[in-house]
């Protein structure tokens, strides 16, 4: 799992994770699905990372904790196959 440090604070959003993703050279379709947890927080209790309010809530928890956070993503199926 890739990481990633010195993240600009001042651009953090929803789609600077789908850039970063994808600079990441993971597929980022159309119905992607993504999540974050912090530290000790179990898996039943992941958090919805689909707005820049939720990029925002991942930004702060890093930050008052002083702690990495992780994104989990489940990309989109096409419509195709």
């Amino acid at each position: 799992m890739p990481i990633v440090h010195n993240l600009d604070i001042d651009t953090w959003s929803y789609f600077e994770i789908l850039f970063l993703m994808k600079d990441l050279k993971y597929s980022v379709t159309s119905g992607i699905k993504m999540w974050w947890k912090g530290k000790d927080v179990d898996y039943d209790s992941l958090e919805d990372l689909v707005t820049d309010q939720d990029a925002l809530d991942l930004e702060n928890y890093a930050l008052e904790h002083k702690h990495e956070a992780k994104i989990y993503m489940v990309p989109g199926v096409s419509q195709h196959e």
